[in-house]
């Protein structure tokens, strides 16, 4: 009844009944709060983990990137034209030969020094340290292995060993006479040779992407990032590596490095549905023909089980 404006219950219950049964909505009530807390605090600590774990991924990257950038002032002095270039490089290694920046340099800074013999030009010297980089990578996206088994028979050969040369797959004999040969074959010298010996570096790697030109495996990387799902999925890797350094670098363009991991991740997802599409389209289409073998094979399947199952089941329950 009203009284007042105020609505008045009777209640049959005692107070006792009624305080207990309160006393239960808050349990319940208390229960849902724990259940929603615990949930918060345990998502809270997996972000607070994953969190944790790219900060310090990052600051490890970063030094390792540190280090790098200072191999790169001993050999070309802070803030020069060379060093300039050299970053620029490693920048965009990771759609140029799906390599992070920190793989680019590493690669380029165990190369360089042995380039660099026999080069008057530390111009020359990157340029030719950046085209077997290339190169190496070009071949693993062809024939598979590693690129550091490649950038090694690159290497041994720039030092006098041709014997990894083989290894390429491009048609040069692993001998010092073999690589004679293919040199004169090539036409790229401009002359005839009798020994290595007449050869500077840039000459052999001339000769070197001469013959991996003739293999078709010249600019496959790159080919590979655009086309493939192995070769994409690489350079998003490159491209999310450069990502997470550039989040301790002081200065780092953020917002470029992430849009460059956008694309690459795009570029990824659309080689990747097709083939997703393609393997489910196959997969309905003969679903229907499995099952409607199953189906047919049924009935006598369950015929010839039956009486054996039963019979297990009467010694197991005696």
């Amino acid at each position: 009844m009203a009284d007042g404006g105020n609505v008045i219950y009777h209640f049959k219950a005692d107070d006792k009944d009624l305080t207990s049964k309160l006393k239960g909505v808050g349990k319940v009530a208390a229960g849902v709060g724990a259940g929603l807390g615990a949930a918060f605090v345990a998502g809270t600590g997996v972000a607070i983990g994953a969190i944790a774990n790219l900060t310090k991924k990052s600051v490890e990257s970063f030094a390792e990137y540190e280090q790098l950038e200072g191999g790169l002032e001993s050999l070309f002095g802070k803030g020069s034209k060379e060093m300039n270039k050299v970053l620029k490089l490693s920048e965009n290694a990771y759609k140029d030969v799906t390599m992070s920046q920190n793989e680019y340099l590493n690669s380029f800074q165990a190369t360089y020094s042995i380039m660099k013999n026999g080069l008057s030009e530390n111009a020359d010297a990157i340029e030719y340290t950046n085209k077997m980089i290339s190169i190496s990578s070009d071949l693993y996206n062809t024939y598979g292995g590693s690129v550091e088994n490649y950038s090694n028979a690159i290497n041994w050969a720039l030092k006098g060993t041709y014997s990894y040369l083989g290894n390429l797959n491009i048609g040069i004999k692993g001998t010092k006479e073999g690589f004679i040969e293919a040199a004169n074959k090539s036409g790229v010298l401009k002359k005839q040779i009798k020994d290595t010996s007449e050869l500077t570096n840039d000459q052999i790697i001339d000769v070197i992407e001469h013959y991996t030109k003739a293999a078709g495996a010249l600019n496959k990387t790159q080919e590979e990032a655009s086309k493939t799902i192995q070769g994409s999925m690489n350079m998003m890797k490159s491209s999310w590596e450069n990502l997470i350094t550039g989040f301790s670098k002081d200065g780092a363009d953020v917002g470029k490095l992430l849009d460059e991991f956008i694309n690459s991740a795009s570029t990824f997802v659309n080689n990747l549905f097709p083939v997703i599409e393609r393997a489910l389209t196959g997969l309905l289409n003969i679903l229907p023909k499995v099952l409607n073998s199953i189906v047919t094979k049924l009935p006598g399947a369950i015929q010839r089980l039956l009486p054996p199952l039963l019979t297990a089941l009467t010694k197991l329950l005696q």
